[in-house]
C-alpha cells in the first residue's frame, strides 16, 4: 500500500503533542507551554519546550525538535509508519487506514545469532575500555572530548590484545574469541559477524588493540 500523506495530516490534526510526550516523560506546565527533561542528551534541567499551540517540541540545548511523530521516531527508534500508528494509539485516534500499517521487516533466521554475538562483543569491548589495558583507548576518547555519557550512548569500546583483565592469558586478540565461545557463539557465527580472521588456523580478533565505534542502524540495532 502506498502511504497516504493525508493520513499523516489527520493523525497530527487529532494528536496532542503534550499527551504523546507525557506517555514517555514527566512534563511540567510553564505558562502556555510545557517543559520536560530532554531524553536526547544528558539533561539535568528541563530544557525541552513543548508547545500545544504549535504542536511541536524543541530542546534549546541539543537542538532536537519536531512534531509528535518525530518525537516517537527518535525516542522509540521506530519507522515513520510505525510512529504514525503509535501516535494515533496514544491519542485514541481511530482510522481504518491505520490497520493497513504493518511492520514489514523480513526476519533473516541467520541474523539472530549474529545480533546476539555483536551484542555480547559490544559489552566486552565496553568493559575492556575501562580496564587497565584500555587506558590507551580511554585517553584517545578523552582527547576527542568524548565523555562517559557519549561513550555510553554510542557504545564506544576497546578491543583487548591479551585479555588479562578477564583472567585470560592470550595474545593478539585470541582472548576475544575465547570470550565469545564461552558465551556460546560458534566460530562460524564469530567469523560471519566479520570479527575473526585466521591465517594460520588460529582465530584472532582483527580489532585487537583498537578503539571501537560500533555501527548502529536507524532502529538502534548493531550491524
Amino acid at each position: 500500500m502506498a502511504f497516504d500523506d493525508s493520513l499523516v495530516k489527520d493523525v497530527l490534526k487529532h494528536a496532542d503533542i503534550v499527551k504523546v510526550i507525557s506517555a514517555y516523560l514527566p512534563v511540567i506546565r510553564k505558562g502556555k507551554d510545557y517543559l520536560a527533561k530532554c531524553p536526547f542528551h544528558d539533561d539535568t534541567n528541563p530544557s525541552m519546550h513543548i508547545s500545544p499551540e504549535l504542536q511541536i517540541f524543541k530542546c534549546f540545548v541539543c537542538g532536537t525538535s519536531g512534531n509528535a511523530i518525530g518525537f516517537v521516531i527518535k525516542y522509540e527508534h521506530l519507522s515513520f509508519k510505525e510512529a504514525v500508528k503509535k501516535v494515533a494509539e496514544i491519542c485514541d485516534y481511530h482510522d481504518p487506514r491505520l490497520d493497513d500499517i504493518h511492520q514489514t521487516k523480513v526476519v533473516d533466521p541467520k541474523r539472530g545469532p549474529l545480533v546476539k554475538c555483536l551484542h555480547d562483543l559490544t559489552v566486552y569491548y565496553q568493559y575492556a575500555l575501562n580496564s587497565p589495558e584500555g587506558k590507551t583507548g580511554l585517553d584517545y576518547f578523552n582527547s576527542r572530548h568524548l565523555d562517559a555519557d557519549l561513550r555510553s550512548k554510542f557504545l564506544l569500546g576497546y578491543a583487548f590484545k591479551d585479555g588479562k583483565a578477564l583472567g585470560y592469558a592470550f595474545k593478539d586478540g585470541k582472548a576475544t574469541i575465547r570470550f565469545l565461545e564461552e558465551k556460546g557463539h560458534s566460530l562460524k557465527t564469530i567469523e560471519d559477524a566479520g570479527l575473526a580472521s585466521s591465517t594460520t588456523g588460529t582465530y584472532t580478533d582483527r580489532n585487537a588493540g583498537r578503539v571501537i565505534f560500533p555501527i548502529i542502524d536507524a532502529n538502534g540495532d548493531l550491524c
